[in-house]
């Protein structure tokens, strides 16, 4: 083989041996774009779904929470002991749809301020108010005129709806839930302290974040309305219904 074949085929090979085109490569890092887009929509689809789910289980378990503190305070309206029953002819003093006062025998109210220095006939007697303030915080209100300031019970709570159980014959039983203004209506005496036996709440809670991707109306039930909504928070309605043991007869 002449000197002169060698060189054509090292020059062949050489040739042969040359790396991507302009045009290959352009075509490897647009489909290296593509990958690589796919990955990033992905992890933030993840990422989406897991603060959405996170801030899930937080309103599920402020919801709880709440739902089980109302419970707590409202199943003691009307409790007396060694107390005059006089004093407790309403176990719920003040009653409207969106707050709730209920007035029963005890040492403190829900704020830790002893009942003890309050004026007779109010002495020893406590009464907690429920209610939501601008801030969007559950809070429980003592004895009116106490030292105790209130205390926030849950934050994020966009609405309380409240009813009350009627007992129109007097058998015991629920017979229909009713506004606070339609109890006063009924025209029955000692309506509050001899026919509500139970009362049915309601929290509409909602999300600290933004997470929805866009602005979204929609109507949540709360109870006997419907509340709209046109924002990017999650929400959440939490409803129980709570019966009164110590309605005074």
């Amino acid at each position: 083989m002449t000197p002169e074949h060698n060189q054509t085929m090292k020059l062949t090979v050489a040739y042969h041996q040359n790396g991507f085109s302009l045009v290959e490569m352009m075509i490897a890092m647009l489909i290296g774009l593509f990958l690589m887009g796919g990955v990033i929509s992905v992890y933030m689809s993840s990422a989406q779904s897991s603060r959405i789910n996170e801030e899930l289980r937080n309103l599920q378990e402020n919801g709880r929470f709440a739902l089980n503190s109302i419970k707590n305070s409202i199943q003691m309206a009307g409790y007396i002991d060694s107390y005059d029953p006089s004093a407790l002819v309403n176990p719920f003093p003040a009653a409207s749809n969106s707050s709730l006062t209920a007035r029963f025998e005890a040492p403190a109210d829900c704020t830790g301020t002893t009942t003890a220095g309050l004026a007779p006939p109010d002495t020893g007697v406590a009464e907690n108010t429920l209610s939501v303030n601008a801030a969007g915080e559950l809070i429980c209100t003592g004895n009116a005129g106490g030292a105790g300031a209130p205390i926030t019970i849950i934050e994020g709570v966009e609405q309380m709806r409240i009813l009350y159980g009627l007992d129109d014959d007097g058998d015991g039983d629920t017979d229909r839930y009713l506004t606070a203004a339609a109890v006063n209506a009924t025209g029955l005496p000692n309506v509050w302290r001899d026919n509500i036996n139970s009362i049915r709440i309601g929290l509409l809670l909602r999300s600290d974040r933004d997470l929805k991707p866009a602005n979204e109306n929609k109507n949540y039930q709360l109870l006997d309305i419907q509340v709209a909504k046109n924002d990017r928070k999650l929400y959440k309605t939490f409803s129980t219904t709570i019966l009164i043991r110590n309605r005074m007869s």
